[in-house]
């Protein structure tokens, strides 16, 4: 077998190279933004937490409005915004002002007193991002009643029309609060990096390279998604992670998430399905690529680039999403498949949309419910998948009392492939409805005699695994022999080439993994009226072309499987 002789392992190995160069450039960036960014503390003492987000006189572009915040206000001109208020009559020593914001500087004074100040410093080493932080202001009982005025503006203008939400008490009942609005972030997110772990776990047990495969991708996805989560909650600011680096982290995770899903549809050896997912994994990285550059180089920061990176995600979706439904249509198993990315979609463009035409920029409770979704039908699915086996090993044991079932095997024997065509013999109308794929095993005998019947029973029975998976609900699977399985398949000739690409694909794959490769010489015919006179003309065609291809083999000239 020749590496590369579609190219596979190449392309395998170029994507996953990019996507571990990109993992490793943003440990290095995010090694230097720890050593350089800002970060804010909290203290511990309890009071009663005061919710101070209404009634604020705010000044934009010289007219004075009452507000409650969090809102978004008509601020075209980037002008700054000038919040005033006074504050209440009873302050402890010991309390704060908390101001939420996103990508602004921040300036409090009270009465003429600068007493806080955020984001004038110099941003980051590759941004000038103020990020979204929670500003934490100390206050003390001598500013009791006095007015507090906060000045907020963004080096970005289409952050500059943002006020968050505010309260005044202590850190601790602040901390406490923060908890209990972001539960639902910080619970999914625990669970997912959770079920990334399980996944992982539960690749290493499966003997099947392309379940164990799908599961350690999924697993990669599950970890990334639920990290990106945990760090979208606003707790993420008061676990001595300075805010640049958070927020770099964030970015990336969100540009890096869609490739393990890519490299999960991957594994269903669609030969178009394969293709796509390569290239726009490529795409993904490309963007990844594009928007580090702008970064570092002070062009374009990613609170701006995003736009990049949900143009790149809406691509994915749609692309992939298709995908999935035309394999939904190949593999009944995955129909469910499609409603999750419907659902997916459908959720993640409802937030994605709130950040462009809403205050709420943080949002991400419908694209969590999409997420987990669709997280859950691919879970479901791979594991009906595995347990499949299972189910079909009970079937096996029920049909052995008819004899019917290959004993090492699980699938139909030559007594039940006899009766089957017994009984086509006499359904002259259906002959043009069914192919036939007579596959021979080659190098049976030689392994048996080399290496014992052990390791050629391991040889049969992951062979029969391989052409199941590859022709799924198409078509059923006889061994007619030691080494000679038959395919009936009721289906066009079409589609049982493509199935014997797959398992082509499957068979590379395998002899990477495996000391005996699997080696497979075959016939794939029709039944053509114009050729055969009936339908065991049809089978003696298939035979005789596995015997030209077996030849053909042996003189050096591997045309097919």
């Amino acid at each position: 077998m020749e590496k590369g002789s579609e190219g596979l392992p190449m392309k395998k190995l170029k994507v996953e190279t990019l996507y571990g160069f990109a993992i490793a450039m943003v440990i290095l960036m995010l090694g230097i933004v720890l050593s350089t960014g800002t970060q804010q503390v909290l203290s511990f003492p309890s009071s009663k937490l005061i919710d101070f987000s209404s009634n604020w006189q705010v000044q934009i572009g010289g007219e004075l409005k009452k507000l409650s915040t969090p809102v978004k206000v008509q601020n075209e001109e980037n002008d700054t915004l000038i919040l005033q208020k006074k504050l209440p009559k009873s302050i402890k020593n010991g309390e704060a002002f908390f101001l939420r914001s996103t990508h602004q500087i921040v300036e409090v004074y009270v009465e003429e007193e600068l007493i806080y100040s955020y984001g004038n410093e110099e941003g980051s080493v590759f941004s000038k991002d103020k990020g979204k932080i929670w500003n934490i202001v100390p206050l003390d009982k001598s500013m009791e009643g006095k007015d507090i005025t906060v000045y907020i503006q963004s080096p970005y203008s289409f952050y500059g029309k943002y006020i968050g939400k505010s309260y005044i008490g202590t850190s601790f009942d602040f901390f406490i609060q923060l908890l209990k609005e972001q539960s639902v972030n910080l619970i999914v997110g625990t669970i997912m990096v959770i079920l990334g772990f399980v996944l992982l776990l539960f690749g290493r047990f499966i003997t099947n390279p392309m379940f164990s495969r799908s599961a350690y991708y999924l697993s990669v996805f599950s970890v990334l998604v639920g990290i990106w989560v945990i760090l979208q909650s606003h707790i993420a600011q008061f676990l001595s992670i300075p805010v640049q680096a958070k927020e770099l982290l964030y970015y990336e995770i969100l540009m890096l998430i869609p490739v393990p899903l890519l490299w999960f549809l991957k594994q269903f050896y669609r030969k178009e399905l394969e293709s796509r997912c390569k290239y726009l994994a490529l795409f993904v990285m490309g963007n990844f690529v594009l928007c580090n550059i702008l970064q570092i180089c002070g062009i374009m920061d990613f609170p701006i680039s995003i736009t990049f990176t949900h143009i790149t995600l809406a691509v994915v979706a749609l692309e992939g999403g298709y995908e999935i439904c035309q394999l939904a249509k190949e593999y009944p198993t995955y129909s469910y498949l499609k409603y999750g990315v419907i659902g997916l979609a459908f959720t993640v463009a409802l937030d994605i949309s709130q950040h462009y035409f809403d205050y709420g920029l943080e949002s991400i409770i419908c694209t969590l419910l999409g997420i987990c979704f669709f997280l859950i039908l691919i879970v479901v699915t791979l594991l009906k998948n595995v347990f499949q086996k299972f189910t079909l090993a009970d079937q096996a044991k029920h049909l052995k009392s008819i004899a019917y079932v290959d004993d090492l095997t699980g699938i139909y024997n030559r007594r039940a492939f006899d009766e089957i065509i017994t009984q086509l013999e006499e359904r002259k109308e259906d002959w043009d409805k069914y192919c036939m794929i007579n596959i021979d095993l080659n190098n049976l005998k030689k392994i048996n005699d080399e290496l014992g019947h052990s390791a050629g029973d391991q040889l049969i029975t992951s062979s029969v695994d391989l052409l199941r998976e590859s022709f799924g609900s198409i078509a059923s699977c006889y061994r007619l022999g030691g080494d000679e399985f038959m395919v009936l398949a009721e289906s066009s000739l079409e589609k049982c080439k493509e199935a014997m690409e797959r398992v082509h694909r499957r068979q590379q794959l395998y002899n990477e993994e495996h000391n005996i490769p699997i080696d497979f010489a075959y016939g794939i015919v029709c039944y053509d009226k114009d050729i055969d006179a009936n339908i065991r003309d049809t089978l003696k065609r298939a035979d005789r072309e596995m015997y030209d291809m077996k030849e053909a083999m042996k003189h050096g000239n591997r045309n097919g499987v």
